[in-house]
């Protein structure tokens, strides 16, 4: 009898080791479910962040471009001025001149 009773709890014990195993086995695959979707996630995340930086950059070039246009024609029109102004003190004559 001795050996059916310590059979018995063994069997008890097995099936409480085999009971905790399955439950362990459901929770884990829940957990892994919860990783590749947070995995999913940050790889959206991170596609989003690459198309953003790709416009960001494209902006920016865009921007540089501008100024630079910018930049290029107040320079000329600054030349042009300069150039009318040295042109018309040629055409008034200096005030030494003026006084012949």
């Amino acid at each position: 009898m001795k050996i059916q009773d310590r059979s018995d709890e063994l069997c008890r014990e097995n099936e409480r080791l085999h009971n905790q195993v399955s439950s362990l086995s459901r929770e884990l695959e829940v957990e892994k479910g919860k990783v590749k979707s947070k995995i999913r996630e940050l790889m959206e995340e991170r596609d989003r962040n690459k198309r953003l930086d790709a416009q960001l950059l494209a902006n920016n070039e865009q921007h540089a471009k501008k100024v630079e246009e910018l930049n290029k024609k107040i320079s000329q029109e600054e030349s042009s001025k300069k150039k009318m102004s040295e042109h018309y003190q040629s055409e008034q004559g200096t005030p030494q001149e003026e006084a012949r």
